[in-house]
């Protein structure tokens, strides 16, 4: 019994604590909720970005930390102090949007707001938001409040003073408050009351960083905008970005590689459906990796396609009355879809992604996401706007700071923001501090093994190992090159004037520079030996000697690099900054030709290539591949006001420590290699290589290199990182790869087939493939389109459940495991190594209904006919621009090229695969990019339906009834251009005088008024490609005028400045002295524009024939030359002779024709120096010519200035340098004077111009010869 009993105590006794075991364990988990997640927390905040740091720019963190150098580009913690050394500078942005501009000597900290300590700094404040109180700056005890201005504030000694250039301040001190209007100074100093002035003229301290332009920001990228073109509109309605209803951009961060998904949503408030055109700006060092739109409620994927292939395609779709996308590649960083429709009071769903490598240096990784507009310029709101970061595991291995109104997730591991109403002031920024316990080992290898004997990719980066803070800021030593070539606008050679001085003026005491001409041949300016110091009465007399040099000859970028290394030569960091173009018009001009002679040149030297691009037509890939081979960076400057920033970025570049003479020793094992750059390797940046291999890469690599004065060695281990970087190796070399290829000399049909196979094959965009998105799976089976599932094609890291789960199964029904499996494995996209899948036939789709409608749009009313001639001509340049003169349907955006037979369709396989045999040669751009194949002119199927109004015309717009020539030739109107002058646009005020000739009939309608197009909406550099498309098909001057009217009559040719654009392109496109007379007659109401068509045609044409075809429409019967020679015979003076060619000249302004008889009278009465300064007032009107050229080069030996009239003479080659005539010819005359190396260089040209021309090798070997290779001219000759 007492057992029992114990027993039975014992159980209770359990029971008891079982009992308060599960009590307390309920307790704990009410409180504790362990199955939620934990609550998300603020990061640690980011409260400013340093956009630009020239010198030395210290930050010391609110921790107390010890000051530091930083770069351009860091991110400010809350807290932060900035302070500017002597002859340095520094731009910060604050998280609201406010631009602050530091002087040297400055010093701020960042808060809320600015506080300025001590110095001067321009404040550039934004617009407020509804509700929105503007930020408060202190400096000292005043206080300052500001929006959508800019003001001046400097604290001195404790007093403080406030310009205010724009805007209306509020000033707050201890003697009061006062509000200080635009043009206005106020002091405050102790406790008097704030003393207001008038300002008359200020000094700008900041050399036109005061101006809202001048501050620079990058081309906004990152977000699309979708342009709404009403077919329906009025006249000149313009085309505005349709509202982002909604934005949500998801990131994925995976080791080094992040890939964004930007999933955007827009809304059409009109009443009628809108045709959308998206544009999509890629940042820099990223590739795009997939375009999706939303049809029917699915997001389906766009697949790359040949771009031939991709538009017929997309007019078949359209013929069927589905909804196709076509995306089609602009340049490097842009791409450009029609979207049609967007319905009425309906959205539009768009998804792209895009990936980028992510360089850690010194411990930070950084990711930043563009969501502010360039300075200036209003940034779009978005209705409902998110952002996600999935950092995964590195939220473990990595401290994360970022925006104050971001959150951290998940302990780290993801990061938050969302905004409604939102208009974004400034980037969103991610910065990951790596954790003291955590390593990042130096020399990294990522490989990807195909498999079945095929060669490896891999990709090897480096970060360097070394101190840059022990390094002292190394000293500037510049040669600075400004191509000082003919061709280009005047405004655009004063841009590189004002780049070059604001670089100039920005170096250092104790700074040292060099200034350099670069035209036929390449001449050091100042000083005569050696290096200058960069002091203020230095840099003036180098400006003075470059302006006194001006512009004239070809431009040899070839030969600069010698001489500019030459100057340089056993200096420890120096660099050569080249600003221009980049147009080879002399020597090599090829980009790989220019890279192969730069690479042999820098062989040996420390010295960085930096490169400038200025103006509108810039051969950009090219100057950023000879950077990039050059060690350095390139940047582009469209505009004066951009100039001052630029100079500052160099700038900073040119101070910052760099490892020279970098060398990686991994094998000899690697085929096909490509690295971010050559020999040279800056602080912040890391080294990545891209390869091929059949071979084992070495366990440790030494690496060697020189930084600071002083040779360094490390052996580090080749560490193996795994991961999803593997997958996407492949795709970084082949877009190296494309990138190389299109800058290869050898023309686009050589490469053409390598880049289309590339594209198709690992996924890429290029000028020879699209991405073409249907509304369906089974589209795209009916269309033949075979969906690629692609090895080499990188990874997905972002995916949205919803949009890969099919909407109905097929009619094969798997099993519901296997459905299960697909629908768990969704978010981690597709292996490497499935198989392609076999292209099955499909039923046609059924019609696609408008996205997202919220009512029924009411019918377009019907387009006016249009003469069959107009409506063929444009709709076969340009289907979008022809839908916006005949305001019908588009079958085909304008890459598609009609021809008046159209083949049977390819099969899929024969589709996928180029034939260059049967391809015309393509057109080229500026920068050697094909813009399309004269080979991809399909003729829209017969019975399609007319491209939709906006498209047509490239993006004009639609139904409005063609003028007559003479409807609208009294409408007057002014513009003003660059220089901000007044002309008069004669086409719409009046016509030549009544001595002029009759024109040839002007039968293209002008005056056209047309709906804006979404090209309209877009910089000027964009609406040049835009139009280079739309010319490439024409074959005659009356199409070409066509396009010109329609592009005209929908808002693109807004100012004289992008009308002398167009007269450019439209000039070279005429060849025959018909073509010559319709141009001219066609601009004969305009005065302004038929002499600038004049001038440009004859600086460039040789043949008499064309010559007197622009003569005769220019001048025609105002004088009789015949006659004047006659008269000129019989007078007996030197000096009577000349008045009668003046009374001639005075009648027909500018002839060449007389002008060439003022010069020969002038040097038969050795009267040689005004014959010279004749001729060289002649060149700066840009009335030159090649006979004109000619005869003053002669003039010009003959009065002993041999240099330049080798300059004037080359000028025959500059402006059409594709001409084996224009090349022969200043071939010979170099020849004939014994200027054999010139010579030489010239029939080099000759020779790739024209192989088959056997004079060319005879040519070559007697330059040959004349400079002494004897051998050479005698293996020329075998």
């Amino acid at each position: 019994m007492a057992h029992q009993a114990t027993n039975t105590t014992r159980k209770r006794l359990l029971l008891g604590l079982a009992a308060v075991a599960v009590i307390g364990a309920g307790t704990a988990l009410a409180i504790l909720q362990p199955w939620k997640a934990p609550p998300p927390v603020p990061t640690a905040q980011l409260a400013a970005r340093l956009e630009l740091a020239a010198g030395e720019v210290l930050l010391e963190t609110a921790e107390g930390d010890q000051a530091r150098r930083v770069l351009s580009g860091t991110p400010l913690p809350e807290g932060a102090r900035v302070r500017t050394g002597a002859g340095a500078r520094a731009l910060v942005r604050l998280s609201d949007g406010a631009r602050i501009y530091l002087d040297e000597g400055a010093a701020v900290q960042v808060q809320d707001g600015l506080v300025l300590e001590q110095g001067r700094v321009w404040l550039d404040a934004p617009g407020l938001e509804r509700g929105q109180a503007p930020a408060p700056h202190r400096l000292g005890d005043a206080t300052v409040a500001l929006s959508e201005g800019g003001a001046s504030l400097e604290l001195r000694d404790g007093a403080a003073t406030i310009y205010v250039a724009e805007g209306l301040a509020i000033v707050t001190g201890p003697g009061g408050r006062t509000e200080v209007a635009a043009g206005e100074r106020v002091r405050i100093a102790g406790q008097a009351a704030p003393e207001v002035e008038a300002v008359a003229f200020w000094d700008d301290w900041t050399g036109g960083m005061g101006d809202r332009g001048g501050l620079g920001g990058s081309r906004s990228a990152g977000s699309g905008s979708l342009y709404a073109v009403d077919r329906s509109a009025a006249p000149g309605s313009p085309a505005l970005p349709l509202q982002i209803q909604s934005q949500a951009v998801q990131v994925v961060v995976r080791d080094e590689l992040a890939e964004t998904k930007v999933d955007q949503r827009f809304f059409n408030p009109a009443g009628r459906d809108v045709e959308g055109y998206y544009w999509f700006s890629i940042p820099e060092g990223s590739h795009l990796t997939s375009f999706a739109l939303e049809t029917n409620g699915q997001l389906v994927e766009g697949e790359i396609v040949e771009r031939q292939e991709a538009a017929a395609t997309y007019e078949a779709a359209v013929q069927r009355a589905n909804d196709p996308a076509l995306l089609e590649w602009i340049d490097e960083h842009t791409v450009r879809a029609r979207i049609f429709p967007v319905p009425a009071l309906g959205t539009r769903r768009i998804v792209v992604r895009y990936q980028q490598l992510l360089t850690e240096a010194e411990g930070k990784l950084r990711y930043s996401y563009p969501l502010a507009g360039p300075a200036g310029k209003e940034t779009a709101s978005i209705e409902d706007f998110s952002l996600a970061v999935e950092l995964g595991e590195l939220g473990e291995r990595y401290e994360v700071s970022t925006l104050a109104e971001a959150r951290v997730e998940d302990r780290g591991r993801r990061v938050t923001m969302r905004r409604s109403g939102y208009t974004p002031r400034a980037d969103f920024q991610l910065e990951l501090s790596r954790k003291p316990d955590q390593e990042l080992p130096p020399l990294r290898l990522s490989v990807l093994e195909p498999g079945r004997d095929q060669a490896r990719y891999v990709m090897v980066r480096y970060t360097p190992d070394v101190d840059f803070d022990a390094v002292p800021m190394p000293k500037g030593q510049v040669v600075v090159v400004v191509d000082t070539s003919a061709a280009g606008d005047p405004a655009e050679y004063q841009t590189r004037l004002a780049v070059a001085e604001a670089f100039l003026r920005s170096l250092s005491t104790g700074d040292e520079f060099a200034v350099m001409s670069a035209d036929v041949r390449a001449q050091v300016l100042y000083p005569a030996a050696g290096m200058a110091p960069a002091e203020p009465d230095a840099v003036s007399a180098a400006l003075q000697r470059l302006t006194e040099h001006g512009t004239g000859g070809a431009t040899d970028l070839g030969a600069i690099f010698e001489l500019a290394l030459e100057r340089v030569h056993g200096l420890e960091q120096p660099a050569v900054v080249y600003i221009g173009d980049g147009l080879a018009t002399s020597g090599e001009r090829g980009g790989d030709a220019l890279a192969e002679r730069l690479r042999r040149s820098m062989t040996g030297s420390r010295a960085r290539l930096f490169t400038v691009g200025v103006g509108q037509e810039v051969d950009e890939p090219l100057l950023v591949g000879l950077a990039r081979i050059g060690g350095g960076t390139s940047l582009r400057v469209q505009s004066p006001d951009q100039a001052i920033v630029r100079a500052l970025e160099l700038s900073g570049a040119l101070k910052t420590p760099t490892i020279t003479d970098l060398r990686l020793d991994l094998g000899e094992g690697l085929d096909d290699v490509f690295t971010s750059t050559t020999g040279k390797l800056s602080r912040g940046q890391g080294l990545v290589l891209l390869a091929r291999t059949h071979h084992d890469l070495p366990d440790e690599v030494a690496i060697h290199g020189r930084l600071g004065g002083e040779d360094f060695e490390r052996t580090h281990r080749l560490e193996r990182t795994g991961g999803v970087t593997d997958q996407v190796v492949p795709r970084l070399w082949a877009a190296a790869y494309i990138e190389r290829l299109l800058g290869d000399s050898r023309g686009p049909e050589a490469v053409r087939g390598k880049i289309l196979s590339l594209g198709l094959e690992y996924g890429l965009m290029s000028p020879y493939t699209s991405m073409l998105a249907l509304d369906s799976e089974q589209a795209y089976a009916a269309a033949g389109i075979q969906r690629r599932q692609r090895p080499m094609g990188g990874t997905q890291l972002t995916a949205n459940l919803i949009d890969r789960v099919p909407q109905a199964l097929p009619p094969t029904r798997p099993r519901a495991g296997d459905v299960m499996v697909g629908f768990f494995s969704a978010p981690f996209g597709c292996l490497a190594a499935d198989s392609e899948p076999t292209v099955k036939e499909a039923p046609p789709p059924a019609p696609v209904q408008a996205s997202t409608p919220a009512t029924a749009p009411p019918p377009s009313p019907p387009s006016p006919a249009l003469p069959p001639e107009v409506e063929k001509t444009v709709s076969k340049a340009d289907p979008a621009l022809g839908a916006k003169v005949t305001g019908q349907a588009s079958p085909v955006e304008p890459t598609a090229m009609p021809v008046a037979d159209p083949k049977p369709e390819p099969e899929p396989e024969a589709r996928a695969s180029l034939d260059d045999a049967r391809r015309a040669p393509d057109k080229v751009l500026d920068n050697g990019t094909d813009i399309a194949g004269a080979g991809d002119r399909a003729e829209p199927a017969r019975g399609a339906p007319s491209t939709p109004a906006n498209e047509r015309a490239h993006d004009l717009p639609h139904d409005t009834k063609l003028p007559s020539s003479d409807d609208d030739a009294s409408k007057a109107g002014r513009w003003r251009d660059a220089e901000g002058s007044e002309r008069t646009e004669g086409a719409r005020d009046g016509s030549l005088p009544a001595s002029s000739p009759t024109p040839a009939l002007a039968v293209v309608p002008r005056n056209r008024s047309l709906p804006c197009s979404d090209g309209s909406a877009r910089g000027l550099a964009h609406r040049r490609i835009l139009w280079r498309k739309r010319l490439h098909p024409v074959t005659t001057m009356t199409e070409a005028l066509e396009i010109y009217e329609a592009s005209a009559g929908s808002c693109e040719v807004r100012s004289w400045k992008d009308q002398r654009t167009f007269l450019e392109l439209l000039q070279a496109q005429a060849h025959t002295e018909a073509d010559i007379a319709i141009l001219l007659g066609h601009f004969q109401p305009e005065p302004d524009a038929a002499r600038y068509l004049a001038r440009a045609l004859l600086r460039r044409l040789l043949d008499p024939a064309l010559v007197a075809a622009v003569d005769n429409a220019m001048f025609g019967a105002r004088v009789d030359w015949l006659d004047v020679d006659r008269r000129v015979v019989l007078a007996l003076e030197l000096d009577a002779k000349l008045e009668l060619v003046r009374d001639a000249l005075a009648r027909a302004p500018g002839d060449p024709e007389g002008e060439l008889r003022m010069l020969e009278l002038l040097v038969a009465g050795d009267r040689l120096d005004e014959a010279v300064g004749r001729g060289r007032r002649l060149r700066e009107q840009g009335l030159m010519t090649p006979a004109l050229a000619q005869a003053l080069g002669e003039v010009m030996v003959a009065h002993g200035q041999v240099d330049e009239a080798q300059r004037l003479f080359s000028e025959i080659v500059e402006f059409d340098p594709g001409s084996p005539t224009s090349r022969r010819l200043l071939g010979d005359i170099f020849l004939r004077h014994g200027w054999y190396d010139g010579a030489y260089r010239q029939y080099e040209d000759l020779i790739e111009l024209d192989p088959e021309d056997p004079s060319a090798i005879i040519r070559l070997a007697r330059a040959a010869a004349g400079t002494g290779r004897v051998d050479e001219a005698l293996r020329a000759l075998r």
